[in-house]
């Protein structure tokens, strides 16, 4: 027989209800890191395609992947310095090459791809007659191989998704409980890399409609992963997401917002003016999603760190 209240399901865990787990110390900034950093990867593998084998179609649709691209990835290191605080740490991910560490790796992709990317954006300029650029640097991205976009579509595929992968190689049980997490970011990564290519192509007056059946594709994946994904955290490790701002962001912003609407939007008839207007739109709602998502992810990971029941597995 016991006495008193009830204890929540959290006090019955752990050490004299203490929290098992250290809450990870990142702050909201690396929220917008995983964020831009998943569409620029995606944008420059969009790109890539695009000119290889897009044809006359695919021009308009490279150069929008490559500036995207280029332009999202050039806050990430500031993002990523200042969320973990010294710029030394991520200086020191440098000195040694460690393919076995999850945070070794990323930080040399990232260094890798965020290289091929800012190349990849001045070719593009270069060869744009519109845009002003300075003799020098218009002679020096013109004389940028296109044959490094093979190394850097590879590295570009490989950061979308590592973000996640980092997360799921951590104890904390929301993000470590399924190995699903990688592929999760990777298919929002599509998603919204294409995304914002297709809102570049809408605001210049370009035609995106070679993007549209790819986008779809991309968020039916991305559904069957987060569903998977849902299904083996277990109804302890996915109680974050069930409460809190937590579960606004990821049931109202994720999958309402980034989700269901674009799907329905890309399912509406229209002339070739209004698909326009819808393309953009559900450009504009995948890449709100795509934030909530990470943001719920991120912020899910914390309250799920200070839950001894969740931590223990129970």
């Amino acid at each position: 027989m016991t006495m008193g209240r009830e204890r929540a399901p959290a006090e019955r865990a752990g050490y004299a209800g203490q929290p098992v787990l250290n809450p990870p110390p990142w702050h909201h900034l690396i929220i917008w890191y995983f964020f831009l950093g998943g569409i620029s990867g995606c944008a420059y593998v969009i790109a890539a395609l695009a000119r290889w084998f897009g044809g006359a179609r695919g021009r308009p649709v490279a150069r929008a992947g490559h500036l995207v691209s280029a332009a999202a990835i050039a806050p990430a290191p500031a993002l990523l310095i200042l969320d973990l605080g010294r710029p030394g740490r991520f200086h020191h991910m440098l000195r040694v090459f460690k393919p076995l560490s999850p945070m070794n790796l990323g930080s040399w992709a990232f260094a890798a791809f965020s290289a091929a990317s800012a190349l990849g954006g001045v070719r593009t300029l270069a060869h744009s007659a519109t845009v002003p650029l300075p003799a020098l640097l218009r002679r020096a991205g013109r004389l940028v191989p296109e044959l490094l976009t093979l190394p850097g579509a590879l590295v570009a595929l490989f950061f979308s998704g590592y973000t996640g992968t980092l997360l799921a190689a951590t104890a904390v049980p929301l993000w470590a409980r399924t190995p699903l997490l990688g592929p999760l970011f990777m298919a929002s990564s599509a998603a919204t890399g294409g995304a914002a290519v297709q809102a570049a192509l809408a605001v210049a007056g370009e035609d995106g409609g070679a993007l549209e059946l790819p986008e779809r594709a991309a968020l039916l994946g991305e559904v069957a992963i987060a569903g998977a994904w849902l299904r083996g955290l277990g109804p302890v490790a996915r109680r974050p997401l069930l409460r809190g701002r937590e579960r606004a962001l990821f049931w109202g912003g994720y999958v309402g917002a980034g989700l269901a609407l674009p799907l329905a939007l890309s399912l509406l008839p229209g002339t070739v003016r209004h698909r326009r207007g819808l393309r953009l739109a559900g450009a504009a709602a995948t890449l709100a999603g795509g934030l909530c998502l990470r943001a719920a992810v991120v912020r899910g990971g914390e309250a799920s760190a200070l839950d001894p029941e969740a931590a223990l597995g129970e």
